[in-house]
């Protein structure tokens, strides 16, 4: 008859399992603390306390890790502030990519357009006689002098640094939370 073997460490987190005839699955599992069942058990289902198998409980939303000692998910609050902080920086990035208006032109910002707006910049600072036709985010093209170059290039300048304040805003905010529900009242605006 098959049996199942599960080796585990002193946490309690299944590390392998084994199935076959019990003496095969005891010569594999030898050098390691193991039971033996005939239930079906998967290393996310299952724990191991007092050499005797567990379910585990529904694991809550969020960031949580099992606590073999008082066999209960616990909130991991670092690594819950890191999930989110990933996520506002996802936002962030989408947002300073996102465009920006001045003068009434919507004007794109992805990383190329920046690059495209800063060279132009440079040109403008250069020549001041400089005349540009720019493709606006709509596709329509415009004619800019070097004076509106220039402060095309001004209100990127503002509108990357209003993203990334509102973004340090946020930051310190996560570092303040103390709970999962705090986390999750911290949203890009």
């Amino acid at each position: 008859m098959n049996v199942t073997g599960v080796s585990y460490d002193n946490q309690g987190r299944i590390l392998s399992i084994r199935v076959g005839e019990e003496q095969n699955v005891l010569i594999d599992l030898s050098s390691t603390q193991h039971v033996l069942t005939t239930e079906s058990v998967s290393m996310d289902s299952h724990y191991v306390k007092y050499h005797e198998l567990h379910p585990y409980p529904p694991k809550p939303d969020g960031r949580y890790d099992w606590d073999l000692a008082t066999e209960s998910w616990v909130f991991v609050l670092e690594e819950a502030r890191a999930l989110k902080w990933s996520e506002i920086k996802s936002e962030r990035e989408q947002a300073e990519e996102g465009g920006f208006t001045v003068f009434g032109f919507d004007i794109d910002s992805d990383r190329t357009s920046q690059q495209r707006i800063q060279g132009a910049v440079q040109m403008a600072l250069l020549d001041p006689n400089l005349v540009l036709d720019w493709t606006l985010a709509d596709n329509s093209v415009t004619s800019l002098d070097a004076s509106s170059i220039i402060a095309i290039g001004q209100a990127l300048a503002a509108h990357v640094n209003a993203i990334h304040v509102q973004g340090r805003l946020l930051r310190a905010q996560i570092e303040a939370a103390t709970s999962q529900a705090e986390l999750d009242q911290i949203t890009w605006p």
